[in-house]
């Protein structure tokens, strides 16, 4: 029976057996002696005591919970005897003993995950170190590697294989550093001070001790729920790769429209649906350059900031604090800015659909005649390149518009007549009439035919506001018309007895009677 003695170690309960206390606590003695003399004595001493506190918490079990002489002794070696940083000088290779009877040999380079400064895992990192390079090399073949599929499994693969640098010995083994009294004091301070700046900066840094110690579910778990956070830290870094991918294409594109996109009259501009997309429904007061400026704000602030959001938390690039406001503060003022145009656009085009007025004219048809041919002819302009789905294109300073709709009514008169109401809206009912009126379409009278144009057109300056035309074709009873193939897209909510769909009704022959239009014949007699 031994007796056991309980000991804190960087605010962690273990219980030692005697010896295993007295040879600790000659350790600790020792190692104070040896850095008295050196500023920061008492931080590098609380690292080494929080180093034996991991390694002890690693050795420690279901079925062993007292620390004993070997667990110590193993510590220590892993540590290095105060006796071995004495004069502060790598000590050469060498196969003889010393005094204290133990042999030392030069550390060689070793492979570990840099798990303290790896962006996920410290895969990269640890590679990096061991070849003596840049860890950004290696992270951008991953990611390259990433695209064919290979580099998440190479990633998880090495992940999994090489261990993590934990230790300060392991550390310096990856680094290929000696274990003397400048590496070990070197080592232990650089990471004092960035524990101390973190501090400062406020974020919560957690000491890979006390990681470790709160994971005491096991190896197997914690290593399960670091990959999986890898994982996710892996998803994000991809997004923000391909975001900057995403940006710089954008920011060419912005320097291209900036330079010579930003006028009315640029003749780039011109042949794309784009252009003839805004002309339609820009208010009447405002042209392209107007929509350029708030296209080209509103994106460049979020560009501005998600380019600064991806450099600072995907690539860990330093942002002094004055600058980071700075930059947040133009990204917003710019989106700002862009919106509150687009706002602006909104309210006043939709303030130009507020009144509706109408455009009536009667045509009258030729007497005599009681059969009637009606066609939808094909407007022979050129269409250009930028037609677009809605129906509209432009021809100069004409936009023209397939809004015609076709009808088919009893007259209350002995005399055939067609009808035409063009409809458009505008700011106040004078707007909207004068749009009305300025709607232009075709008819063609030739005997017992009627050929209406597939296309209005009306100036461009007046916008697309709702234009459109109806024809409304009225026949006494016992007229007939014949409505060619061509009105199949055009009939709108024709009323017949045979219930029979508008895009139906075309290529048949109908016969107006007192109860209404009739199907006559299916085709033209």
């Amino acid at each position: 029976m031994k007796k056991t003695i309980d000991i804190n170690l960087a605010g962690m309960l273990f219980h030692l057996d005697e010896e295993a206390y007295q040879r600790i606590l000659a350790y600790l003695e020792a190692l104070k002696k040896q850095f008295n003399s050196i500023q920061g004595c008492e931080e590098i001493i609380g690292d080494i005591e929080a180093r034996l506190a991991e390694l002890f918490h690693e050795r420690l079990h279901g079925g062993k919970q007292v620390i004993g002489l070997a667990e110590v002794e193993e510590a220590i070696r892993t540590l290095g005897q105060p006796e071995d940083f004495g004069d502060g000088e790598p000590q050469p290779p060498t196969n003889e003993a010393t005094p204290s009877g133990e042999f030392t040999e030069k550390r060689v380079r070793r492979l570990y995950r840099d798990v303290e400064n790896g962006f996920m895992g410290g895969v990269c990192g640890g590679l990096a170190a061991y070849f003596r390079v840049d860890p950004v090399i290696f992270r951008v073949l991953f990611l390259i590697l990433l695209v064919s599929g290979m580099g998440f499994i190479a990633y998880i693969i090495l992940w999994a294989a090489i261990p993590g640098a934990r230790t300060t010995a392991e550390k310096l083994a990856m680094r290929g550093e000696d274990i003397t009294l400048d590496n070990i004091k070197k080592s232990v301070e650089e990471e004092a001070q960035r524990m101390k700046a973190r501090f400062q900066a406020g974020a919560e840094e957690i000491t890979p001790a006390v990681k470790r110690a709160a994971s005491g579910v096991g190896g197997t778990t914690r290593n399960l729920i670091e990959a999986i956070g890898g994982l996710v830290a892996i998803v994000f870094r991809v997004i923000g790769f391909f975001l900057l991918l995403g940006i710089a294409a954008a920011g060419i594109a912005l320097i291209v429209v900036a330079t010579n996109g930003f006028s009315f009259e640029s003749d780039w501009t011109q042949g794309t649906p784009l252009f003839a997309m805004a002309m339609t429904v820009l208010p009447s007061s405002m042209n392209m350059s107007v929509l350029w400026l708030a296209t080209i704000a509103a994106i460049l602030g979020i560009i501005v900031e998600i380019t600064a959001l991806v450099l600072r938390y995907t690539f860990r690039v330093d942002i002094p604090r004055a600058s980071w406001r700075w930059i947040h503060g133009t990204a917003i003022l710019s989106s700002l800015v862009g919106v509150i145009i687009w706002v602006v656009m909104g309210i006043q085009m939709g303030l130009e659909f507020r009144e509706e007025a109408r455009h009536i004219e009667a045509i009258p048809l030729a007497e005599g005649r009681t059969e009637w041919v009606l066609t939808v002819a094909s407007n022979e302009l050129d269409i250009p390149n930028n037609h677009l789905s809605l129906g509209e294109f432009m021809d100069g300073l004409e936009l023209y518009y397939d809004g015609i709709a076709l009808d088919v009514k009893q007259s209350m008169r002995q005399t055939p007549s067609l009808e035409c109401v063009v409809e458009s809206h505008g700011a106040n009912r004078r707007e909207a009439r004068m749009k009305a009126d300025r709607v232009h379409y075709d008819v063609i009278l030739q005997g017992d035919s009627i050929v209406l144009g597939d296309l209005i057109s009306f100036p461009l300056d007046d916008r697309f506001r709702g234009q459109n035309a109806r024809f409304t074709l009225y026949l006494p009873v016992g007229h007939t018309v014949y409505l060619d193939e061509s009105c199949s897209d055009y009939l709108d909510r024709v009323d017949n007895i045979d219930n029979m769909y508008d895009p139906q009704m075309a290529g048949k022959l109908w016969m107006m009677t007192e109860e209404g239009l009739s199907l006559y014949a299916e085709s033209r007699l």
